[in-house]
């Protein structure tokens, strides 16, 4: 029954949007916390596949802990208890998944298939076609069904391993939609899959030729993104984290005028949650690094970590539940991998 529910959950999260002037946003939210519900009641009906390493329970619960206390320490904001509860039930799909889902690599490959809706309905989009975000509140978009086009790229390139997986020209579609829309972004996961997925030497050093040569062919836009980057979120944002670096100010809470996001999502949870959170960070990178090879679950952490150093995963409701299946494949996979040790 769970993998049932996730795989339409993993499809219909990236393909759905509100209707009536909904804001995009709500009812992503609304979508996620409705989601998570029907994915408990799933579980109720099948019995458990797997259990948690040790590691894993931890890190979880360590992370539960640090925004509890600075729940507290923050006096209860509505913000922080909204932010928290939403973690909470990410951390409890995670956990569902892991347990219970029988046929994770089955699950995975409906992942492609929001792909193509998607990149489907940006074709259609650009040829003056756009029969389905026509509604006020989506008039103007050009992001397809996640309604903006850094969203679009931004979740393609978090399931490139899986694009590729499937087909090499659904991963060549991303690319090069990449490139029409000069979201660069995603040319670095994409270039990092390959040169961990090639096993000869003259390969990787073509490569990394091939990655030179984009830099320098795409410097400017690049050089003026860092830049922007770096003045509106990024060097803001660690200054705040200074002054109050303990605690911080409360899980997802980044207090700078300029900006809702950090545009990195280790900045993002350093400044909410203080030191605490640089040792979970710490932790889950000694307990887990050792898991990643060159398989796919593993190539789907890598590249969600890429996304998270200059980007803003996290902060979109819309790719929770792709990023919980991307966590929790990569925790079943990692105790599968445990087990024949």
């Amino acid at each position: 029954m769970v993998d049932l529910i996730l795989k339409g959950l993993l499809v219909f999260s990236v393909v759905s949007y509100g209707t009536k002037g909904m804001i995009l946003d709500i009812f992503d939210l609304l979508f996620f916390r409705i989601g998570i519900i029907i994915l408990f009641t799933a579980s109720l009906f099948d019995i458990p596949k797997r259990i948690y390493s040790k590691h894993t329970r931890w890190a979880i619960g360590f992370l539960l802990c640090l925004v509890v206390i600075s729940t507290f320490q923050n006096n209860f904001h509505n913000v922080i208890i909204s932010n928290s509860i939403n973690l909470f039930l990410g951390c409890l799909a995670i956990h569902i998944i892991s347990v219970y889902c029988k046929n994770p690599d089955s699950c995975a490959k409906w992942l492609t298939a929001g792909a193509i809706i998607n990149i489907l309905v940006y074709v259609s989009q650009q040829l003056g076609f756009n029969p389905i975000l026509n509604k006020p509140g989506y008039i103007g978009c050009e992001g397809a069904i996640l309604a903006s086009i850094t969203r679009l790229t931004l979740y393609l390139a978090i399931i490139l391993p899986f694009l590729l997986n499937f087909h090499w020209a659904l991963f060549l579609a991303a690319i090069g939609l990449s490139i029409y829309s000069k979201q660069y972004s995603l040319l670095f996961p994409a270039f990092l899959i390959l040169f961990i997925k090639a096993e000869m030497p003259r390969l990787k050093f073509l490569l990394v030729i091939l990655m030179g040569l984009s830099i320098y062919l795409f410097h400017a836009h690049l050089l003026q993104s860092i830049l922007f980057r770096w003045k509106v979120a990024w060097n803001p944002s660690i200054t705040v984290f200074f002054t109050k670096p303990l605690l911080g100010y409360g899980f997802g809470i980044l207090p700078i005028p300029d900006s809702e996001v950090a545009a990195n999502d280790f900045i993002q949870l350093f400044v909410g949650l203080g030191l605490g959170s640089i040792a979970w960070v710490i932790y889950i990178l000694k307990t887990h690094w050792k898991f990643l090879k060159t398989d796919l679950a593993s190539l789907g952490i890598i590249t969600l970590i890429s996304q998270m150093m200059i980007e803003y995963p996290f902060e979109v409701p819309r790719l929770w539940i792709t990023i919980i299946f991307l966590i929790a494949y990569f925790i079943i996979k990692s105790q599968e991998a445990k087990c024949q040790y």
